[in-house]
């Protein structure tokens, strides 16, 4: 599972690459008009107070899955875990440590996603032996801040997706002792970034949560986006941010000016 954290900061520098970054795809959801953003509470206030702006139309779960199947990613993620769970019924021979390779990916994800948050998405621009290292996914990051209602930018790229699965394939080659475990943890490894990016999708939409959980993931992430950067990384869970010491009470964080532009340069710095 860490080689996921490791194949994500893979550099990309060439200038077309980086033109699709900075001038990302129309979006999914076009709305005609727009007001502040729809979540009520901290997070509603302070995207009015920074100014952005949200789609104002609802937004069905049935007409937001209809637009996530739009995108490369929920299809390729679809498609592979639609096989790997056919694989893996198809084997057979459960036993108790299928059921420990669910439960060390589920309470390793939180950190998972903490971890790449902070260390990968949230990277800035650095010299490191005399080689200016800017990975493309914090890039792509910092785009998606920019402009949190552009859906194409929220997604894994497909680049990150394949260099993160064939990681994965090949760790798991060697530690699972048994075909039927290897699958398993290849299935849970799509189950979690299929939940990764339904759920990142579904909170820069003008869907309502109707579901306690939802309602607090939709407050928790869009206060990092329209509060603070620096808090609130989680994204399916805040427990890597309970455990880490980034989920204070969000009336006591003062707006950050850079919540949007992650460098503090402008689009210059984007």
């Amino acid at each position: 599972m860490t080689t996921l954290t490791a194949s994500l900061a893979t550099p990309v520098s060439t200038p077309a690459r980086l033109a699709r970054v900075t001038e990302p795809a129309p979006q999914a959801v076009e709305p005609a008009r727009r007001s502040a953003d729809p979540t009520p509470g901290v997070a509603g206030q302070d995207a009015e107070r920074a100014g952005v702006r949200a789609p104002t139309e609802r937004l069905t779960l049935a007409g937001a899955m209809v637009q996530f199947f739009r995108y490369g990613s929920p299809r390729t993620l679809t498609l592979g875990l639609l096989l790997a769970v056919g694989a893996r019924l198809s084997v057979g021979e459960w036993t108790w440590w299928d059921a420990l390779i669910v439960f060390g990916f589920l309470t390793f994800e939180p950190l998972q996603e903490w971890l790449i948050h902070v260390h990968v998405l949230h990277w800035r621009p650095r010299r490191v032996l005399g080689v200016h290292i800017d990975p493309y996914l914090a890039r792509k990051h910092r785009a998606h801040h920019r402009n949190p209602w552009t859906v194409p930018t929220l997604f894994i790229p497909l680049r990150t997706l394949a260099l993160s699965f064939a990681a994965n394939v090949a760790l798991w080659s060697l530690v699972a002792p048994t075909w039927p475990l290897f699958l398993t943890a290849l299935t849970m490894l799509l189950v979690i970034g299929f939940g990764y990016e339904w759920t990142h999708y579904l909170i820069h939409t003008p869907y309502r949560p109707r579901t306690r959980l939802f309602k607090l993931l939709f407050q928790h992430h869009r206060l990092h986006h329209f509060k603070n950067e620096h808090y609130w990384m989680g994204v399916t869970s805040d427990l890597g941010d309970r455990l880490l010491g980034t989920r204070p009470d969000a009336r006591t964080v003062e707006l950050s000016p850079t919540a949007r532009d992650l460098l503090g340069e402008g689009a210059a710095g984007a």
